[in-house]
C-alpha cells in the first residue's frame, strides 16, 4: 500500500514514563500515512489510512515500556515505545 510522508517532527521534549519517571530527550521522527484507493460509482479515490512513525529519541530510554508518552518542545505529547537501545521508537 503506497505512504506518504506527512510530517516530521525534531527538538527537545521530555520522556514520561507511566509511574511518572522523566527523562529529557531530543527526538527526531518522520510521521506517514498509507493512503488507500478505493473504486467508486465514477472511478476511484484515496482514502488516508494508518499512521506509520520511523525515527528516535536520545538517550534511549524506558526500552520496551508500555504507556510512555513523549512531551514535545511545542507542548504535544504522543504515546512512544522505545524499541531498542539506539533509540528507534514506534508510535505506542
Amino acid at each position: 500500500m503506497p505512504r506518504t510522508h506527512i510530517g516530521k517532527k525534531k527538538g527537545n521534549g521530555t520522556a514520561t514514563s507511566p509511574d511518572g519517571e522523566t527523562q529529557k530527550v531530543a527526538y527526531d521522527f518522520n510521521i506517514y500515512q498509507e493512503q488507500r484507493m478505493i473504486r467508486t460509482q465514477t472511478g476511484t479515490a484515496t482514502l488516508p489510512g494508518l499512521i506509520d512513525i520511523k525515527g528516535f529519541v536520545r538517550p534511549a530510554c524506558f526500552l520496551g515500556v508500555n504507556g510512555v508518552v513523549l512531551t514535545m518542545d511545542d507542548g504535544e505529547k504522543m504515546p512512544i515505545l522505545v524499541i531498542n537501545a539506539s533509540g528507534r521508537i514506534a508510535h505506542g
